[in-house]
């Protein structure tokens, strides 16, 4: 017998590490923060995804864009595997050999799953430029004043 966890088990416990990883990412409660480098973060960034968040001491986004490019990874590898497979039917079908669909069936599946593999590429990349560009810009950002208290004193003399 096989033992395993079902998906909504499986979601509770990706639900329940988010939460884990965002209570240890605002565990400081508020306080100025530490000037971090941006070359430094966009250099962690680009080497390993999700590490220049972590530099930055942002867990929950760390863990975050690391399941999206978890995800995308997964679902583009499926995609291509499918693609070559119904690929390799089309090619036999051209070349007079017998298959189970017709070519014109197995074209459109096909052109379906090459414009899926360029979907999975394009979130792929897209996503890991935005993790790049979000840990630079957030280490730029570090000594930023972001107190609630941003009020310039600019007083308007009364009684003119």
């Amino acid at each position: 017998m096989r033992i395993g966890y079902n998906r909504r088990a499986k979601a509770t416990i990706i639900c329940l590490g988010l939460i884990l990883c965002m209570e240890l990412s605002f565990a400081n409660g508020g306080s100025t923060r530490a000037a971090r480098s941006p070359v430094v973060a966009g250099i962690l960034s680009s080497v390993l995804p999700g590490a220049g968040q972590v530099y930055n001491n942002q867990i929950a986004k760390a863990v975050i864009y690391d399941a999206i490019l978890a995800a995308s990874v997964y679902f583009t590898v499926n995609v291509w595997q499918a693609y070559n497979t119904f690929l390799s039917q089309y090619r036999r079908a051209l070349a007079g050999e017998p298959t189970r669909l017709p070519p014109q069936v197995l074209e459109s599946y096909v052109i379906y799953y090459r414009r899926l593999v360029e979907v999975g590429i394009a979130t792929i990349a897209i996503t890991y430029l935005m993790q790049v560009t979000d840990a630079v810009v957030y280490a730029h950002l570090s000594t930023f004043d972001v107190s609630p208290v941003l009020t310039m004193g600019v007083r308007i003399p009364v009684g003119l």
